[in-house]
């Protein structure tokens, strides 16, 4: 009993969190010199890395290097080491960490970790 209440508040903990996290990223699209110079009309995620990240590189990198090759979605990929404060105001704790914008610019996901390629689909609307 004790287990399945840690759990569950465990599980609550992390809905909570990634809430949080798509607050903190929506009120970010419109304001953040980050996002400047890229249009927003067309499925697009905001790719946080770091250069010591080796799931970065080798897993999740290539994911998206895919999607866009493939599908066309505009990857922003932004450093957190060298933008701290943005990673800061959009709520990134763990590199990587991908936020999945529909084609008016809509924060509709945030996925801490790498995050496959099929889920990342799923999110934005390219598998039914």
């Amino acid at each position: 009993l004790l287990l399945a209440a840690f759990a569950l508040s465990c599980f609550i903990a992390y809905t909570m969190m990634r809430k949080w996290q798509i607050r903190q990223a929506s009120k970010q699209i419109a304001v953040d010199p980050l996002l400047s110079g890229y249009a927003l009309q067309q499925p697009t995620v905001v790719f946080f890395t770091t250069p010591m990240c080796q799931a970065c590189k080798y897993q999740q990198g290539p994911i998206l290097d895919r999607l866009n090759h493939q599908h066309g979605v505009q990857v922003i990929q932004v450093d957190a080491s060298e933008n701290a404060e943005a990673a800061s105001k959009w709520g990134v704790m763990t590199a990587p960490t991908t936020f999945v914008l529909n084609k008016i610019g809509e924060v509709l996901f945030v996925n801490n970790g790498v995050t496959d390629e099929y889920v990342l689909k799923q999110q934005l609307g390219l598998q039914s």
